[in-house]
């Protein structure tokens, strides 16, 4: 799944049709707003086919460009998600998903932080004992099995935004909902099915990027909604 550009593109056309049929067709489910979270996926997918043709070429300017743009889709994941449960929550649970929004914001905030002081003078560096995305350049990369990215960021120690802490904003608040924890269980379970591939593939640094296990999930309980099944997400 998504390891060349092929697959990728496949996904993204899969998608983009989900998303448009969404849209123009399946009035029902388009008042939830699936179809935005459809076009974001189909939007990783496209950036990762394109980036299979640079993959590597840490010196070209196209390959850094394309790293920073996945760069803003990977930190406004979790956020997405929480204005997605937001919107379709009821008023007793919209604090939950609103706070979760704040959090969300202040991660990102942090995160954008060290990036930009990355390289001031006396300001430690993050290295892959600090983050999975840490690396000295801007790249994405590919080893044995599907790509990856690394980014430059400053170390601030116990006040960076990490990687465990993106976790918990993005699946927790959904989790602990009424309405929406089905959803969180199931984009808990792809990403262990992502955290798994990474590691029989000896490449634990690749589950950050393998979205297709999230992105393939929501496709098929989107279709399963267009059955007139018991809404799931």
């Amino acid at each position: 799944m998504c390891y060349n550009s092929t697959i990728s593109f496949t996904f993204f056309g899969l998608g983009l049709a989900a998303s448009f049929y969404i849209y123009y067709f399946a009035h029902l489910i388009k008042k939830t707003g699936v179809y935005w979270l459809l076009l974001f996926y189909s939007l990783m997918e496209l950036l990762q086919g394109v980036q299979y043709f640079y993959v590597n070429q840490c010196d070209m300017w196209m390959n850094r460009l394309l790293t920073e743009f996945a760069y803003v889709l990977v930190i406004l994941q979790p956020f997405i998600w929480n204005l997605y449960f937001y919107v379709n929550s009821a008023f007793c649970e919209k604090p939950i998903f609103l706070v979760a929004l704040w959090l969300c914001i202040c991660w990102i905030v942090v995160n954008l932080f060290a990036r930009i002081t990355y390289g001031v003078k006396n300001v430690e560096h993050q290295t892959k004992s600090h983050s999975v995305y840490a690396s000295e350049k801007v790249c994405t990369k590919k080893k044995l099995s599907h790509l990856y990215w690394e980014w430059t960021s400053a170390n601030f120690g116990d006040m960076n935004a990490n990687f465990l802490t993106y976790l918990l904003l993005w699946f927790i608040p959904a989790l602990v909902s009424t309405q929406h924890w089905i959803t969180s269980v199931v984009l808990i379970c792809s990403a262990l099915v992502g955290a798994y591939m990474a590691y029989a593939a000896k490449e634990p640094f690749i589950f950050t990027s393998v979205w297709c296990y999230i992105s393939v999930p929501i496709v098929l309980l989107v279709i399963l909604q267009s059955f007139g099944l018991k809404r799931l997400i």
